[in-house]
């Protein structure tokens, strides 16, 4: 696909495609049958892979807030009931024998306090490392629309010159087929008939 990107889909050849990948020409040509369905085939995968990593990271994120979550209400529970139990035991003082047992459950409970605390600095490194994540994605995602973008523009270039018309009006079909473009974006592709661009995007 860098190479598509790079020089454009019209200019790659066979031999460069197979040059890159480092395998034959008949090799190539025994699992496709055309430049246009590797390149379909490069855009199908590219999508599936940027899905899956989103499908990934978004049920991870998820998981680590419900943690979160679950682990900062316990917290508040334990807190409360430690505090109650220090007022309960300003109040029994002349019940020595309760006064212990309050006073060791309360240790236990400050206890498990400390650990939820721990836990709870533990969270907010995850959820600083899932907030890095989300930029990251969104950084992907930015990357695949400006790539979209291109290959937009380079339709709507191409589609205009008698000899790649043809050509290029059947790679859109078979994405349309494929869904990798909706049905608006073919129209916007077939109506911008006007203002070409010098140089086309994928050529820069």
């Amino acid at each position: 696909m860098k190479l598509f990107a790079e020089k454009g889909y019209e200019a790659t050849s066979i031999e460069e495609i197979t040059a890159t990948v480092g395998v034959a020409k008949g090799t190539l040509y025994y699992h496709f049958s055309s430049k246009e369905e590797i390149f379909n085939f490069l855009i199908e995968e590219g999508i599936k892979l940027l899905q899956n990593s989103i499908d990934i990271k978004t049920a991870k994120r998820e998981n680590y807030i419900d943690k979160i979550d679950k682990t900062n209400n316990e917290y508040k529970k334990i807190n409360g009931l430690s505090s109650s139990l220090n007022s309960l035991n300003q109040t029994i003082k002349e019940n020595k024998k309760t006064i212990k047992v309050l006073t060791e459950n309360n240790k236990a409970l400050e206890l498990r306090v400390k650990n939820l605390t721990f836990k709870t600095e533990n969270q907010e490194e995850l959820i600083s490392d899932l907030k890095q994540d989300n930029f990251n994605l969104k950084y992907r995602l930015q990357q695949l629309e400006d790539f979209f973008k291109k290959l937009i523009n380079l339709f709507k270039r191409m589609i205009k010159k008698d000899s790649k018309k043809e050509t290029y009006l059947e790679v859109l079909e078979d994405m349309q087929d494929y869904r990798i473009i909706s049905n608006d974006t073919i129209d916007e592709i077939l109506k911008n008939k006007n203002n070409v661009k010098e140089k086309d995007d994928f050529e820069r």
